[in-house]
């Protein structure tokens, strides 16, 4: 049995077995853009979507900017035009997905994913409305910041999500008005698994007394896998020791409320297939049931212009590039000189 493939039995937790369950199960080939270079610290990003249409096109724009040259996407039944806008992309490669959707079965489909590619890569997993965001990023782009991070012994990379929104109500949320995030009214929780965040506007506005939700902050977007490691959960890594080892570097610009929460709402209280039977969204629905104008905009709402905000905010931390410098570039200069060695090699041997 492959080393990166997790035994099931008893000893593993139960999301965890059921994670593993549905990697065995699907049956999907990946075949990636093709690339002149393929750097293994460049990151393969890989995102689950159905119905994405609104978000994939300045998705697809952030993410490049950021130095991603590959995209997969698991397309779990789209029948909007997601299909056809991503087919036209020539750095994107897509599977179909049609069983059906669990966090677990997510979870399941990025594992299988990210078997197929092999390890050794760096991958960022996100959500289509989800925006990665970190210090300093116009100046380096994220193979910069993985073997910056893989030269300082991180294999997992910290994030938070932050959400944005509108100063208006939020049924009738619009792409442009969503910059605003809470300035404040974050805290940590003990959990021996990862380093836990809470806080927000879903905290602060939509939990009550009879539907209360504490929604996690914390995820690993951008890592690299060993064997036997996994992305087992949306917010942390099996096994746990590793999860706390970074800083929080990176922030996730979380456009949940840059659409009308409506159709997905509704989507997902008759699916019940988000956690806890779609509890989140059970909290939304009443929240905006007792308020429709419901507006999430607060005395602490600070307009996002850049990530120092976030910074000054104490959610994100500069990354150190002054530290472990040489051994980044050297990694880096040993990466770009990998293909040559392959091919000398490979012309050697046709000479013998």
């Amino acid at each position: 049995m492959p080393r990166d493939v997790l035994t099931i039995d008893c000893t593993l937790p139960d999301y965890l077995q059921a994670v593993e369950q549905e990697a065995r199960l699907v049956n999907f080939s990946v075949s990636l853009p093709p690339q002149r270079h393929r750097s293994r610290f460049a990151p393969v990003l890989i995102s689950v979507i159905r119905d994405e249409m609104a978000h994939l096109p300045d998705f697809l724009s952030h993410h490049r900017r950021l130095g991603v040259q590959e995209f997969l996407f698991i397309d779990n039944g789209s029948v909007d035009e997601s299909r056809a806008f991503l087919a036209a992309q020539a750095d994107v490669a897509v599977v179909s997905m049609d069983r059906p959707f669990s966090w677990q079965a997510k979870q399941g489909w990025i594992s299988h994913a990210i078997r197929r590619i092999g390890q050794g890569r760096w991958f960022l997993v996100l959500d289509a409305d989800e925006r990665l965001v970190y210090m300093d990023e116009k100046r380096f782009k994220l193979e910069q910041v993985a073997a910056q991070m893989e030269a300082s012994d991180i294999w997992r990379v910290r994030g938070m999500l932050i959400d944005l929104y509108a100063d208006g109500p939020l049924t009738h949320a619009s792409a442009t008005a969503a910059a605003w995030f809470d300035s404040d009214g974050y805290y940590g929780r003990l959990d021996s698994r990862y380093r836990s965040m809470v806080g927000g506007p879903r905290l602060r506005a939509l939990s009550s007394a009879t539907n209360p939700i504490m929604p996690e902050l914390t995820k690993y977007p951008l890592f690299r896998v060993s064997g036997g490691a996994g992305m087992a959960h949306p917010h942390f890594h099996w096994p746990f020791p590793g999860n706390d080892r970074s800083p929080c570097h990176l922030g996730l610009l979380h456009l949940k409320f840059k659409m009308p929460l409506a159709n997905k709402m509704t989507r997902a209280l008759a699916e019940k297939n988000y956690w806890n039977e779609s509890a989140e969204y059970q909290a939304y629905a009443s929240a905006l049931a007792q308020q429709p104008d419901l507006n999430l905009h607060y005395a602490g709402s600070q307009r996002l212009c850049g990530t120092d905000q976030l910074s000054q905010a104490g959610l994100i931390e500069p990354i150190a590039w002054g530290r472990h410098q040489w051994q980044r570039r050297w990694l880096l200069f040993r990466d770009r000189l990998a293909p040559k060695a392959r091919f000398e090699a490979w012309c050697n041997e046709r000479q013998a």
